[in-house]
C-alpha cells in the first residue's frame, strides 16, 4: 500500500519543514512545463504530489490520514494471503502513483526506514539551503543595484536661502533723516505742516518717499528762515591800554600825545 509519505519520499515522522522541502523539489522536477513531450504523465504525477502535500501540510488532515492509515494496516495484517509482490491476490490493480526510480527502490529494500528518513531529511535540508542561498544572492545583487542607482542619481538641488525682508516704512525714513522723531515733535514743524493741507496729509498718511520729501522741505524752509533773521550786534569790548596817564583833551600838547604813546600830527 503506497501512502502520501511514499509519494513525497519522506518518513511518516517527518516534520512540516521536511515535507515542504520535499514537495518543492518534486514539484519542480515534475512540473508539466518542464516535460512538454510527456505533459499528460507529468500532470498526473504533479496532481499526486500536490494532493499528498495538501493532506500532509494540514495538521488536522494529516492526523486524520494517519489514523485511517493505521486502521487499514491493522485490518490488513494476516487477513488474506498476498502474492510475491506484497499485494493481495484478490485485490484489483492499484492506480498509478508517483514514480520512483530504481535507485529509490534499491534503497527501500536494502536500508532500514530510519536510514531512509535520515537521508531524506538531509536532502530536504540541502534543498532549503540551496533555495535560501539563491534568494540571498538575489537580495545582495538587488541591494548592489540599488546602491549603484542611488550613486548615479543626480544630486538634490538645495533650496535657495530666503530673501531678506524689505525695509519697513519707518526704517526707510530713519535711513535718510535719523532726526525724524525730533523734527516731528517740534512745535515749529507742527505749525509749518498745519499751514498747508497737502503737508498735513503727508504727515498723517503719506508714503515713506513722501514723508522723506516733506522733512527735507522743512529743513530747507528752516535754513532759509534762519538766514533771514538779523544777527545780534557784537559787543564792544573796551580796549585795555598800557598808558594809564593817557587822557584825550580837545587841545592836546606834545606832552599829552606822549602820555598816550602817540606822535603829534605834522611831526
Amino acid at each position: 500500500m503506497r501512502t502520501h509519505y511514499d509519494n513525497l519520499h519522506v518518513s511518516e515522522k517527518a516534520g512540516p519543514e521536511v515535507i515542504r522541502a520535499a514537495y518543492k523539489a518534486l514539484a519542480q522536477k515534475w512540473h508539466p512545463d518542464k516535460h512538454p513531450h510527456q505533459r499528460e504523465k507529468a500532470e498526473r504525477y504533479f496532481k499526486i504530489i500536490s494532493h499528498a502535500f495538501e493532506v500532509l501540510s494540514d495538521s488536522e488532515a494529516r492526523a486524520a490520514y494517519d489514523a485511517g492509515l493505521a486502521q487499514k494496516r491493522s485490518q490488513s495484517e494476516g487477513a488474506r494471503p498476498t502474492d510475491g509482490s506484497g499485494n493481495r491476490s484478490d485485490e484489483p490493480s492499484k492506480p498509478a502513483t508517483a514514480p520512483s526510480d530504481n535507485r529509490n527502490t534499491t534503497i527501500n529494500r536494502q536500508y532500514p526506514s530510519w536510514w531512509r528518513s535520515l537521508a531524506y531529511a538531509g536532502a530536504a535540508l540541502f534543498c532549503i539551503w540551496a533555495i535560501g542561498r539563491y534568494d540571498l544572492s538575489e537580495l545582495i545583487t538587488g541591494a548592489n543595484d540599488h546602491r549603484a542607482t542611488a550613486s548615479s542619481a543626480p544630486a538634490v538641488r538645495q533650496p535657495a536661502p530666503p530673501r531678506p525682508a524689505p525695509p519697513s516704512h519707518a526704517d526707510r525714513i530713519y535711513a535718510v533723516h535719523p532726526d525724524a522723531n525730533a523734527i516731528a515733535a517740534s512745535a515749529s514743524f507742527q505749525q509749518w505742516v498745519s499751514a498747508d493741507t497737502e503737508r498735513g496729509r503727508v504727515a498723517e498718511s503719506g508714503t515713506a518717499d513722501e514723508v522723506i520729501t516733506l522733512i527735507s522741505g522743512y529743513k530747507v524752509y528752516l535754513s532759509a528762515r534762519m538766514a533771514k533773521q538779523p544777527s545780534a550786534p557784537a559787543s564792544i569790548t573796551p580796549q585795555r591800554t598800557s598808558y594809564p596817564n593817557c587822557v584825550f583833551y580837545p587841545a592836546m600838547t606834545d606832552a599829552d600825545y606822549a602820555a598816550c604813546g602817540l606822535t603829534p600830527p605834522g611831526k
